[in-house]
């Protein structure tokens, strides 16, 4: 599965902003995902060295006035390195400690069993969403307002949350383009963690049933929810 090309981008600037997000992402669920520390220490060499690193050669690269030839060897040099270490990486992430999040955030294919079903969804999701102690999120969602249980439609194998933290004042999201956290569940009961110096703030989202294999048909988003984040 890491050996597939389709994983890690080739073009420059498709590598830079996929590095600037996994990177990142692996790190903050380093434990989670049983990551080797020296594993992602050499990774995070590879990156944000600050004379050989990824980081400071694709800074020369996109200014043309310290755009160099061999500055621009080195710049591949230093995409080929990572390329392997991530691929490294994540063959060694067991994969019963990934979810769907996971393999969305990182591009990696899902194993067979979350992928989707085929056909349009059409269902809204309605949702409660509520906070608790330790900035948790807890999500109900319900295909209607009269169902009790939580559940996916049949022709939906995934939820999406696409939400915004919210400071005091800040303007709740008018559209989706204004959040910057995703979450994805298979079951219609979830949870985020939000970090706790955010406590007192907002939490606000959208909800959308998916189609982890072909985007078109997924399905209508939500109406707006939010709530505090607790402490």
């Amino acid at each position: 599965m890491a050996k597939n090309t389709k994983v890690i981008p080739e073009k420059i600037e498709d590598f830079n902003k996929y590095q600037s997000i996994s990177v990142p992402y692996l790190k903050l669920n380093e434990t989670r995902l049983t990551i080797d520390t020296l594993d992602f220490a050499a990774l995070d060499k590879l990156v944000n060295d600050p004379a050989t690193g990824w980081v400071y050669w694709h800074t020369k690269h996109s200014d043309p006035s310290t755009r160099t030839e061999p500055g621009n060897a080195e710049l591949v040099k230093s995409q080929k390195a990572i390329t392997k270490q991530l691929q490294y990486i994540y063959r060694n992430i067991p994969r019963k400690f990934m979810n769907l999040t996971d393999y969305i955030t990182l591009n990696i294919a899902p194993p067979v069993e979350h992928r989707a079903k085929k056909g349009n969804n059409t269902a809204t999701p309605y949702g409660n969403i509520s906070s608790k102690s330790g900035g948790i999120i807890d999500f109900v969602v319900r295909e209607d307002t009269v169902t009790k249980s939580a559940a996916l439609p049949e022709l939906a194998d995934a939820i999406r949350a696409m939400g915004v933290i919210l400071k005091p004042g800040d303007p709740l999201p008018t559209n989706v383009s204004e959040c910057n956290i995703t979450v994805i569940s298979t079951k219609g009961k979830f949870k985020h963690n939000c970090p706790t110096e955010e406590a007192g703030n907002r939490f606000a989202c959208y909800l959308q049933y998916i189609n982890l294999s072909d985007e078109s048909k997924s399905g209508p988003l939500s109406g707006l929810l939010f709530c505090i984040i607790a402490m």
